[in-house]
């Protein structure tokens, strides 16, 4: 039941990407710009962000161009989700800083970022839709 759950809350929070990420490249109405963070050829997640043993991540980001973004973190306990948590809200205080004299309009994204857990799962979205990402956040969570 709990890999139903977790693989449930990942594919609607991806479906749900789509919505929270947009980029318009030059105004144009262009593709938009949310890539996979993961590359097997850089460092991971779990290496970047200093993640406890054991968490699986997927993360999705919008260009340098925009704060958007979206991850789901699996976790082995409760320790693990409140460690998540902090190391998530550091990176928001850290990226709101850099925000705020690089694309200042970007950072009530930030101020409002997702940040919910429950049991094993962390999901996190930084997005200017974040009434909507926390509402299904939650709903997804229980």
């Amino acid at each position: 039941m709990k890999n139903i759950k977790a693989f449930l809350c990942l594919t609607l929070a991806l479906c749900a990407l789509g919505s929270f990420v947009s980029c318009k490249n030059g105004g144009d109405g262009g593709e938009s710009t949310a890539a996979p963070t993961e590359n097997p050829a850089q460092t991971s997640p779990r290496e970047t962000l200093g993640l406890p043993e054991g968490t699986k991540c997927i993360a999705y980001a919008a260009g340098g161009a925009s704060a958007e973004e979206l991850a789901v973190f699996t976790v082995q306990s409760d320790a693990d989700a409140q460690s998540v948590k902090s190391l998530l809200a550091e990176r928001v205080k850290e990226r709101t800083q850099a925000f705020a004299t690089y694309k200042p309009d970007d950072v009530p994204k930030l101020e409002n970022a997702v940040i919910e857990s429950n049991g094993g799962t962390v999901i996190f979205c930084v997005s200017g839709s974040w009434k909507e990402a926390s509402a299904l956040a939650k709903g997804l969570l229980g």
